[in-house]
């Protein structure tokens, strides 16, 4: 995986660092009635007096350059490393540059907007399971080892990201990013919330919905009681109960997030709630949607146009994760952020043939020696599997 160029800058904030202090000696109500002869008030006639010899005063003029802040990362401690980078409130108004060191402890070669990408996209990978639950969908729950400045850096972390590379943790629960933007929930709350419980639960919760006479009342009664229902259950009532119950797990209990990002965010993010769906939408990675980014040269050989149809073929078999995983392998980010991905053929031996990602600059360089799928398909598969892709150009 690799990377070219460097830094970062959000837009200038500027602050008043240069303050006159004027101190006031209070005299009476007459100044000039000072008794002692030593101490006079404005010029004396008996002294020769030179305009020349005055010095104007001349209030310093504040420097506003930006200034620059350095982010050490650590390949194996992302998490923790972006918290405490973000817990300084002055990451949002100086200009960032990002270095990762790799589990040996050297620094990695690769640099610029492709690293930073991967930066945020490993940082919600690992928010997701360790701050979050629910299943398509997610929610922070409150940990107690989290506290407001904890959760206030994250939320640094969250505009940041957007600000600097479009990216917007979509795994978030909407109703849940809703409240925090707008203070007001616009999405379907049932809807949202059999997408945040598991597969079983889902499949009870749909069925009694749909038919509730059809439902085991065992099984109802314990999906409910999961989430502290204290509701009888009926097929009038079912809807109105999950509304309630959508409500406080997407939006109360996680309430306390939802302040300590707003705070940050809201003022920072102009949204409307139809734009906010669309990138939603927009960013959620799908085969067909991956597919019609790739870019291929417009003249081909016969062995460039097999992998061609390999990789759309591999492209078509992955799942939600592993395309997350290719496009953050291409572009260093697992959402789409990009509008397209170049894609490049090289000529490689048999023992050095491997994909090859440029991130920076969103291109893909392919080998075109492969004889067969299922050795295309196992050699992308190893490099999507593997913990750790070294950008090591910069």
């Amino acid at each position: 995986m690799v990377a070219s160029e460097v830094h970062f800058i959000l837009p200038e904030i500027l602050s008043d660092d240069a303050v006159v202090l004027h101190d006031y000696v209070t005299l009476g109500e007459n100044p000039h009635n000072i008794s002692d002869p030593e101490i006079t008030f404005g010029p004396n006639p008996e002294d020769d007096f030179d305009n020349a010899d005055t010095l104007i005063y001349q209030p310093e003029t504040p420097d506003h350059s930006p200034q620059t802040k350095m982010l050490t990362i650590h390949h194996a401690n992302c998490f923790n490393d972006m918290i405490e980078a973000f817990s300084d409130p002055d990451t949002l108004t100086t200009q960032l540059t990002v270095r990762r060191l790799l589990p040996d402890n050297s620094e990695e070669a690769g640099s610029g907007s492709g690293v930073l990408r991967d930066i945020f996209s490993a940082f919600w990978q690992e928010f997701y399971d360790r701050c979050t639950l629910g299943t398509s969908v997610k929610v922070p729950f409150i940990r107690h080892d989290f506290k407001a400045d904890t959760w206030k850096a994250i939320g640094r972390i969250f505009l940041r990201g957007y600000q600097d590379c479009h990216y917007l943790p979509i795994k978030l629960a909407s109703p849940f990013v809703e409240e925090m933007l707008f203070g007001v929930v616009y999405s379907d709350l049932t809807e949202v919330f059999l997408q945040f419980v598991s597969c079983q639960e889902r499949e009870i919760l749909r069925q009694a919905l749909q038919d509730f006479s059809s439902i085991e009342a065992d099984d109802l009664l314990e999906v409910l009681d999961n989430y502290e229902c204290r509701r009888r259950a009926s097929a009038e009532n079912l809807q109105s109960i999950l509304i309630e119950i959508s409500h406080k797990e997407l939006v109360q209990k996680p309430m306390f997030v939802i302040d300590c990002w707003r705070d940050i965010a809201k003022p920072q993010i102009s949204l409307h709630y139809e734009k906010l769906r669309k990138m939603y939408d927009d960013l959620k990675p799908t085969s067909k949607k991956v597919t019609r980014l790739l870019k291929f040269p417009g003249d081909m050989t016969a062995k460039q146009k097999e992998v061609e149809h390999h990789l759309k073929r591999y492209i078509r078999e992955l799942n939600e994760e592993k395309l997350g995983k290719f496009l953050r392998f291409c572009t260093g980010s697992d959402l789409i952020v990009s509008d397209s991905v170049t894609v490049e053929f090289t000529v490689m031996s048999d023992f050095t043939r491997r994909p090859i990602g440029r991130t920076c600059g969103m291109f893909l360089q392919l080998p075109d020696s492969y004889e067969n799928f299922p050795d295309f398909r196992a050699e992308f598969n190893e490099i999507l599997e593997s913990n750790i892709w070294v950008m090591d150009i910069v």
